[in-house]
C-alpha cells in the first residue's frame, strides 16, 4: 500500500515538473523583445528600476519593485524582466514592452505622496491602441538624457 501511494506521488510530481518544463522552453521559443541586442546600443540601462502597467485594474497592483530593466536605445524603450521563469508573470501583468520612441506620445514626470519620482509614459502600438505605462528609473538623469526631449509634456521634476 504505501510503494502505491508514493509511486502515485512520484506521478503527480513528475507531471507538474514536466508541465514546468514545457512552459520554460515555450516561454524560450517565443518571440522575444529584442532586449540582448539592444544592449550594444543602449544609451540608458538600469536592471533595478521598478514599473507597472496602467492598462487595468489588476496590472495598477502588480508592480515590479526592483527588478525590471529598463533599456533605451536611439530608437526604442525596453522595458521587461531578464530572467526567463518571470517571463510569464511579466507577461500576464503587462510588464514586457518595446517602444518606439516615435510612438511616444506623452512623458509625464509625477511625484508620488512618497517622494518617489516616477514618469508615466503613453503610446501606441502598431495596432492604434494607446498603452500606460509608469517607470520608477533608478538613475532619473541619466534615463531623461536617453530619452532627449521625447514627449515630455510637464516640467521634469
Amino acid at each position: 500500500m504505501e510503494t502505491i501511494v508514493l509511486l502515485l506521488c512520484l506521478l503527480v510530481v513528475g507531471y507538474f515538473v514536466f508541465r514546468f518544463i514545457r512552459r520554460v522552453r515555450a516561454e524560450r521559443m517565443r518571440d522575444d523583445i529584442g532586449m540582448p541586442s539592444a544592449l550594444q546600443h543602449a544609451l540608458y540601462v538600469s536592471s533595478e528600476s521598478s514599473g507597472r502597467s496602467l492598462k487595468n485594474w489588476r496590472t495598477r497592483f502588480a508592480a515590479a519593485n526592483n527588478c525590471l530593466k529598463i533599456v533605451v536605445t536611439g530608437d526604442s524603450l525596453y522595458t521587461g524582466v531578464p530572467n526567463p521563469l518571470l517571463r510569464t508573470v511579466t507577461r500576464k501583468y503587462d510588464l514586457e514592452h518595446r517602444i518606439a520612441k516615435t510612438s511616444i506620445e506623452a512623458i509625464e514626470p509625477r511625484r508620488h505622496w512618497l517622494s518617489k519620482r516616477s514618469y508615466r509614459i503613453r503610446y501606441r502600438d502598431g495596432r492604434g491602441e494607446v498603452h500606460t505605462i509608469e517607470l520608477w528609473p533608478k538613475r532619473r538623469e541619466e534615463f531623461e538624457q536617453a530619452l532627449g526631449n521625447v514627449g515630455f509634456t510637464a516640467d521634469k521634476p
